[in-house]
């Protein structure tokens, strides 16, 4: 696989593992006016399409430290903005219960009902959010079997629906909305809000222009959150006529990646796996030590965890294991009054490790397939977009169990080796 620096997957409306509609530049210079005359200052770019689909580029040369874009509060969309705003108030005053995106997305479907589908803003817009996993059909859904994101897609489609079921009592019929453009609407907000803060409050915001740059783990364009005088993008180095603009979305497994912008990328260098354990009981000498390790969850102990056994989250993980063998609290090294993750030698490390063995074990036949076979399933040029995008999220949940079970292996060995 390549390097996903080099690997352009869009987020406008699929996994991007497929090319977006063609775009109207008429459309996008609508789009620069409309923020321009709102006190926006761009750089000169250009919005063009190719094999991968649409991509902003720099239309000449820009040098490192560059402002790239300024847009001032007036030209996005802020959730307070929503909140603010004569259907949000009246929403709020019927005791309708929106998410943060929930109320972005009221907002984007009540400028398409008073200003139209060809508003600047929304003009540019993916006609179909068709390919993100919200909108999968269970025949797509099903190539998530085992990835620790298919129950969290699963709720959230049904918040969405429960969303839109109280918008629909609350505003009906005076505006008749269809599940299916809520769920559209929705699927533009999760996608391409920020997250900024203004006046010292944390608050989304949809932001013209800026929400058109691909993700690279290789960006040439960062960005502050601090947003009180408007939103700032500026050129990391100097970026060549031509070249695309580019950011780094966030640092996330291509399972989070997928389940959010609904695309993945090759070579993902933060890939974690989800191990669910039965927890301690509320008896155990150790539970008390062992509380704030790993999330709670109806007896289970839950954790994230990459594949690297020195990460902090795979340390945590192994202590959690080592405070359930052990069976005296006394004999748990502390610093700073919590469990010390790098010690060793207070439990027993060869039932620490055959758990670990045995739980990622488990957690692999939980998928469709083995690794090897979804990395021939991922040579073949011809899967479908969906099918591409499925398979790479769950061969890195996979990757990190197969290193850790290595790992939990190449121990027990060790250890047999030693005794023997």
């Amino acid at each position: 696989m390549t390097d996903s620096a080099d690997v352009r997957m869009q987020r406008d409306g699929s996994a991007c593992l497929q090319p977006a509609p063609e775009p109207d530049p008429q459309r996008f210079e609508r789009l620069q006016s409309w923020v321009r005359m709102r006190g926006a200052t761009l750089a000169p770019m250009a919005l063009t399409t190719g094999p991968e689909g649409r991509v902003l580029c720099a239309a000449e040369p820009i040098r490192a430290g560059q402002l790239v874009l300024h847009l001032p509060l007036a030209a996005m969309i802020r959730e307070r903005d929503a909140r603010a705003s004569e259907t949000g108030r009246l929403l709020r005053e019927r005791g309708v219960r929106l998410s943060a995106y929930g109320f972005l997305a009221v907002a984007l479907l009540d400028l398409a009902r008073t200003a139209g589908e060809e508003h600047p803003l929304l003009g540019i817009l993916p006609a179909s959010m068709a390919d993100h996993p919200y909108c999968w059909p269970e025949a797509d859904l099903v190539h998530l079997q085992g990835s620790f994101v298919l129950p969290m897609l699963r709720r959230r489609r049904v918040r969405i629906a429960q969303e839109h079921a109280r918008l629909v009592a609350a505003v009906a019929p005076v505006w008749p909305l269809s599940l299916e453009d809520y769920l559209r609407a929705a699927c533009l907000a999760w996608t391409r809000a920020f997250t900024i803060r203004v006046d010292g409050e944390d608050t989304y915001a949809m932001l013209p222009v800026a929400d058109l740059l691909d993700h690279s783990t290789q960006p040439n364009v960062e960005w502050i959150k601090e947003s009180s005088l408007g939103f700032v993008m500026t050129a990391m180095r100097d970026i060549e006529a031509g070249e695309p603009l580019t950011h780094r979305y966030w640092s996330k497994s291509n399972a989070r990646m997928l389940a959010t912008f609904g695309f993945c990328v090759a070579d993902n260098p933060n890939e974690v796996a989800e191990l669910r354990l039965p927890d301690l009981p509320a008896d155990h000498p150790c539970a008390g030590l062992a509380a704030d390790l790993g999330a709670a969850d109806h007896g289970v102990r839950v954790f994230q965890v990459a594949g690297d056994p020195d990460a902090r989250s795979t340390r945590e993980l192994l202590t959690w294991l080592r405070l359930a063998e052990c069976g005296r609290a006394e004999s748990v090294p502390l610093r700073n009054g919590r469990p010390d993750p790098r010690a060793t030698g207070w439990a027993d490390e060869g039932a620490v490790l055959r758990r670990l063995a045995e739980a990622c074990r488990l957690r692999l036949r939980e998928f469709p397939g083995t690794l090897e076979e979804d990395a021939q399933l991922l040579l073949d040029r011809s899967l479908p977009s969906r099918v591409r995008a499925a398979v790479l999220a769950r061969y890195g949940e996979k990757s990190v169990l197969r290193n850790l079970l290595h790992f939990a292996e190449a121990g027990l060995s060790g250890r047999e080796n030693h005794d023997s």
